[in-house]
């Protein structure tokens, strides 16, 4: 999963397996550590909530989503499942696609295909 982030503006990224995981009402996380030992934790889940919510607590970015939103998400075609804003915070969250131009040492096998390669 890739996350970035631009001032008030958060994207997740996901990868196909990941994708699938939300799918079946997994949470999918990722972290990036830090010299001296820190460490940021993102996670995306699946909630019984009815929208979107997000929270950073104990260097963790959480993002919970609607289980229903997610499954029908990652049965579909559909390249956002969220791209809205809460409480001033704009939250993206998309399908990772191959990229057009490769990057040398980037596994991009779990990706899904890019709509202009196909």
């Amino acid at each position: 999963m890739k996350l970035r982030i631009l001032d008030d503006s958060i994207r997740y990224r996901l990868s196909r397996s990941e994708v699938d995981s939300i799918g079946e009402g997994q949470g999918v996380s990722s972290s990036t550590s830090f010299p001296g030992g820190g460490l940021l934790t993102y996670m995306l889940s699946p909630s019984d909530q009815l929208k979107v919510s997000a929270s950073f607590d104990n260097n963790m970015i959480m993002v919970r989503i609607p289980g229903p939103d997610g499954s029908k998400w990652a049965h579909n075609e559909e390249v956002a499942l969220v791209d809205g804003e809460i409480d001033g915070l704009h939250i993206l969250i998309e399908k990772d696609f191959h990229c057009l131009d490769p990057r040398e040492g980037e596994d991009q096998s779990d990706l899904f295909p890019h709509p202009d390669q196909t």
